[in-house]
């Protein structure tokens, strides 16, 4: 028994160090969202997630990456009401607004937050992981 003990927690350890390595190693970066989809299941559910496309920069390059963040977390003080019209056409009521159509609905999304922040690997930077909202915005001011 020991020694087929002593291997296996030979081959844990070496993969708890190496998560541990992976982990410490993340840096955290801006994106900028090039896209929003609303998570549909047909006939009539809308999910409480959206899937995000994003993009970033790192090192000499430029990045794509797609994540799932909360509905919720765009439309954090409000409360909201998603469903399909009669027609099939999906529907989000915020406070005294509604929007039909999905793309009414991105372009909404997009104005209120248009950065996410992004955990990546600098070693292997096509493999990143959304972490969340960035709520600041970013601008160029014109130094004088």
């Amino acid at each position: 028994m020991i020694n087929f003990l002593i291997p296996v927690l030979i081959v844990m350890t070496y993969f708890l160090v190496r998560k541990l390595q992976f982990e410490w190693r993340k840096t955290r970066i801006v994106a900028s969202i090039e896209k929003i989809s609303l998570g549909v299941i047909q006939p009539d559910i809308i999910l409480p997630e959206v899937s995000i496309r994003y993009k970033y920069y790192y090192g000499e390059g430029v990045y794509f990456g797609t994540g799932y963040l909360l509905l919720q977390d765009f439309l954090f003080p409000y409360d909201y009401k998603a469903g399909f019209t009669q027609e099939g056409v999906p529907y989000i009521t915020v406070g005294e607004k509604s929007f039909l159509t999905e793309e009414h609905i991105e372009t909404f999304l997009m104005n209120q937050f248009e950065l996410v922040s992004v955990f990546i690997d600098p070693v292997e930077p096509f493999q990143s992981e959304l972490e969340t909202i960035f709520t600041e915005t970013i601008g160029v001011e014109e130094l004088k």
